[in-house]
C-alpha cells in the first residue's frame, strides 16, 4: 500500500493549532485524485501539504465544529486508512483503521518499536533473542506486564521462572486435603500422542475429564460443563505433598511396629535359650 505525504481532515474539523504558525507554510489544495487507494468511499476533505514536520510544544489538536462528527486524521484518498476517535461499540480511545494491517518499520536500527511514555523503557518491539535467534515480538516494561484476563497460548511457553499468586490474604475456607493417598490412587497417568492439528508429538500426562472426577477445582471446563479445556498441573503438587506426608506417616508407623516385633522376638529367643540351657542341666 502506498502512503501519500498528506494529512486529510474532515471539513468539520478546524485547522491544527500551532504555537508558531508563521514557521510553517500552509498550502491548501482542492480535493483531487492523486492516487486511488483501494475501493473505499471518497469523501470531501480539505487537503494540506506541509513542507516541514509539524512541531508544537503545546501539541497539535483536531477539533470538530459539529459535536456529532468526531475528528479524523485520514491518510490517502479514502476513509480506509485513518486515525479516529469514533470506535464502534461505545468504546473510547484512539483507533487506527487500516484494511491491510499496520506495520512498523525502522529503516535506521532495523528494530521497529512502539513506545509508551516519555522513555524507551515501556515498548513493543521486534528484536532477536540473546543467542542470536530470529527476531520476534518483544514486550518491555521495567515494572512488568499485567494481563487482566485469561491468556491462551497455542505452543510452548519458556520462562526463567513462574510464580503463581498464593497468599493467605486472598484465601478463605482453608482446609487440609483429607485422604490424599486414596485420592492419588484414583488418578491415572497415561502416555498419548497429540492429534495432528496439535503437532502429533508423543507426550505423557493426565486426561482432564478423568482428573475432574477427583479434583474438579483444578480443571478448566468448556461451557457445556462436560468437556475440559485443560487442567492446572501445578496444583497437583499440593496433593502429592500431602500424599508423601501421609505415606511417610505410614512408613514411620510400620518402622515402629517392626522395631517392636524385633524386640519381642529377641525376648522370645532369649527365653527359649534360657529354657534350653536349663533342660540341658
Amino acid at each position: 500500500m502506498k502512503w501519500l505525504p498528506l494529512f486529510a481532515a474532515f471539513h468539520a474539523c478546524l485547522l491544527p493549532l500551532l504555537a508558531n504558525e508563521q514557521s510553517v507554510q500552509w498550502r491548501y489544495e482542492p480535493l483531487k485524485i492523486l492516487h486511488q487507494v483501494g475501493k473505499g468511499k471518497m469523501t470531501k476533505a480539505r487537503i494540506y501539504r506541509f513542507p516541514v514536520p509539524m512541531r508544537d510544544p503545546g501539541g497539535i489538536r483536531l477539533l470538530p465544529s459539529i459535536a456529532s462528527s468526531p475528528p479524523k486524521l485520514i491518510f490517502g484518498e479514502t476513509d480506509d486508512c485513518r486515525l479516529a476517535t469514533d470506535p464502534p461499540g461505545g468504546l473510547t480511545g484512539l483507533i487506527a483503521y487500516e484494511p491491510n494491517g499496520l506495520r512498523l518499520i525502522d529503516e535506521l536500527r532495523s528494530e521497529p518499536s512502539l513506545k509508551f511514555g516519555p522513555t524507551d523503557e515501556c515498548r513493543i518491539r521486534l528484536a532477536g533473542d540473546a543467542v542470536g535467534g530470529a527476531p520476534r515480538l518483544t514486550l518491555d516494561d521495567v515494572n512488568g506486564i499485567l494481563f487482566t484476563n485469561d491468556v491462551e497460548v497455542l505452543g510452548t511457553v519458556t520462562a526463567d521462572s513462574v510464580i503463581e499468586t498464593s497468599t493467605r490474604r486472598l484465601k478463605e475456607n482453608i482446609q487440609p486435603i483429607e485422604n490424599p493417598l486414596e485420592l492419588i490412587q484414583q488418578l491415572q497417568g497415561v502416555r498419548y500422542d497429540w492429534k495432528a492439528e496439535r503437532g502429533g508429538q508423543p507426550d505423557i500426562g493426565f486426561i482432564a475429564e478423568e482428573v475432574g472426577k477427583v479434583f474438579p477445582e483444578i480443571v478448566a471446563w468448556e461451557e457445556d460443563g462436560i468437556n475440559a479445556r485443560g487442567l492446572n498441573y501445578g496444583h497437583l503438587v499440593a496433593v502429592a505433598v500431602e500424599g508423601i506426608k501421609a505415606q511417610q506417616t505410614e512408613i514411620e508407623t510400620l518402622r515402629k511396629e517392626k522395631a517392636d516385633m524385633e524386640t519381642r522376638l529377641a525376648r522370645l529367643e532369649a527365653l527359649l535359650l534360657d529354657n534350653t540351657q536349663l533342660q540341658a542341666k
